[in-house]
């Protein structure tokens, strides 16, 4: 009976200590915007990409006052062959180089096959703790159960709204599940 008893115990404190599963993305994207593989640019944002101060290499992101929309990153659902994602989990570095609070934002753009807007969700970036001329990580799941319908479209994108901060961003993960 003792043995038993052993081997349960070490049987459940084997069983508790395994890495939780963490399932593979159904669709990911990687980008630290060194090219712009995957990332589209409107003719009045075509100077977002920045130079010179990226978190992990040259480029990067800059929405400013003058350039409030950053490129973007589109998905139709279709472009996902398997199944139907539920979730979108982001990743995100920005920094931002003065106090001032700046009002930009993470954007989930999805529409239908119309190009109507069904849902727009914004994600404030900065927040009143924010550490200036230092690269932080912002991370953010997003439920997109309702809007994963085979012809819609998803665009993440940065929008600097009525703020004369520049805000730069790097290193951006995408991962549908």
């Amino acid at each position: 009976m003792f043995r038993l008893v052993v081997i349960i115990f070490f049987f459940l404190a084997f069983v508790s200590c395994r890495p939780r599963y963490q399932p593979e993305p159904l669709f990911e994207s990687n980008n630290d915007f060194e090219n712009y593989a995957g990332w589209s640019d409107s003719s009045s944002n075509a100077y977002t990409l920045h130079y010179g101060e990226g978190h992990s290499g040259n480029y990067c992101i800059k929405v400013s006052k003058q350039h409030p929309f950053s490129a973007f990153f589109k998905l139709t659902f279709n472009q996902i062959p398997d199944e139907r994602p539920t979730r979108l989990l982001i990743s995100v570095f920005y920094k931002v180089n003065s106090k001032a609070i700046s009002k930009t934002a993470m954007v989930c753009h999805i529409q239908d096959a119309a190009k109507k807007t069904l849902h727009w969700i914004e994600f404030p970036l900065v927040n009143e703790s924010q550490e200036t001329g230092k690269w932080m990580l912002f991370k953010k799941e997003v439920d997109i159960t309702w809007v994963a319908e085979p012809k819609n479209t998803m665009a993440v994108l940065f929008w600097n709204h009525d703020t004369e901060e520049e805000v730069l961003i790097d290193d951006i993960s995408l991962k549908y599940y």
